[in-house]
Parts: C-alpha cells; structure tokens; sequence
C-alpha cells in the first residue's frame, strides 16, 4: 500500500443499492479527492465520502466539500442562465448569452 494512506488498508465502504463516483471537491484549492455516494434505485445523490487514496487530503475533508452533495438538489439552486433585464433576473438560454 501507498505510504500516503491514512491507515493501512483503509477502504470506502459500497453500501448495498449505493454505487461510488469518484470525483474532487470545487470548493477550494485543495481540490480535496471524494467518492459521490449514488442511490442505484433512483440515481440520486445521497452522500459523499472522502477518498483515502488522494494523496493532499489523506481522507480528510472540511465541512464544506462534507456537504458538498446537498447543493445538487437544493430548490434554490440556479439551473439555467439569468440576464438581469429592468431591474430583474429573467431566464435565458446558454446561447442567447453568446449572442
């Protein structure tokens, strides 16, 4: 094993119906390593693990990127572009803003 592990030996556990997506963390310059946790069934976000394979972080992760995953379906979230016309954000599409 790798001497930069944390603990020798240590795995992420796939728990059943759950698939692991490995990704990194957007939140910072850290780029912290992290596995998405994915429900099967329903193909939905659940959870996030840290990697212990990432070299920088060792599986470690700050509560930011810990949370990351909720931001996916959180109702205020911004899905598509906004143009600010008279004073307000008004929807727009990708290729209006190239226009």
């Amino acid at each position: 094993m790798s001497q930069f592990l944390v603990k020798e030996g240590v795995k992420n556990q796939i728990r059943k119906g759950e698939k692991l997506v490995t990704t990194h963390c957007c939140y910072c310059g850290m780029q912290c390593g992290m596995h998405i946790r994915v429900d099967e069934k329903n193909n939905k976000v659940v959870g996030v693990e840290p990697r212990y394979d990432w070299v920088l972080t060792k599986g470690k992760m700050c509560p930011k990127g810990v949370t990351a995953y909720q931001t996916i379906d959180h109702p205020d979230r911004i899905k598509t572009p906004l143009i600010k016309k008279n004073g307000k954000f008004v929807e727009a599409t990708w290729m209006k803003l190239w226009i």
